[in-house]
């Protein structure tokens, strides 16, 4: 017959064991940062403002900030966030503009599993109005990914834009973190 007093020691020890094999969560604080939106504007600027207010940015557009697997394959390319993504993003900016293509700076907060360390970074710029020349509209931080990607020659990894900035008009820097 058991004792009991020992029925709580091996409850405890169940208990550890359980608590050692559950995964760890990241538990990354969130992050300010500005981020920013092309949008294929139509012909009422009210309509504009206020598909902007009411819908907000594109999450496609956001979710570069935090870590995303991606591929590129018979010249396509995709991300996909990995881990935990979650935005708060503030009042979309005008800030330039080419033809119908309008690009918005959005301030945002990212709560995001944090980055791995980068084996790479890439700082790279381009204009506005190569978002658009593929016949596509392509979101500035998923553009940035797809060439620091292309300029190391990885077609698969870990990626994830660590600073963006608009250095004039039309033109966006921005530095990509890169790992396998």
């Amino acid at each position: 017959m058991a004792r009991r007093d020992s029925i709580p020691s091996a409850l405890a020890a169940i208990v550890l064991c359980l608590a050692a094999a559950a995964p760890i969560q990241s538990q990354a604080k969130p992050r300010d940062l500005v981020c920013f939106v092309v949008v294929d504007e139509g012909n009422s600027s009210e309509g504009n403002s206020l598909y902007l207010r009411k819908m907000g940015a594109d999450p496609e557009a956001l979710k570069s900030f935090a870590p995303s697997r991606f591929s590129s394959e018979d010249g396509g390319f995709k991300a996909v966030v990995e881990g935990r993504f979650a935005y708060e993003a503030g009042t979309p900016v005008l800030r330039d503009r080419n033809g119908r293509t309008a690009l918005y700076e959005v301030p945002l907060r990212l709560s995001a599993d944090a980055p791995p360390k980068a084996q790479q970074l890439v700082t790279l710029q381009f204009r506005l109005a190569d978002l658009a020349s593929s016949g596509g509209l392509v979101q500035p931080a998923l553009k940035a990914m797809q060439l620091a990607a292309a300029k190391l020659g990885w077609h698969s990894g870990l990626a994830w834009i660590v600073k963006m900035e608009r250095i004039g008009p039309g033109a966006l820097r921005a530095v990509v973190g890169l790992a396998r």
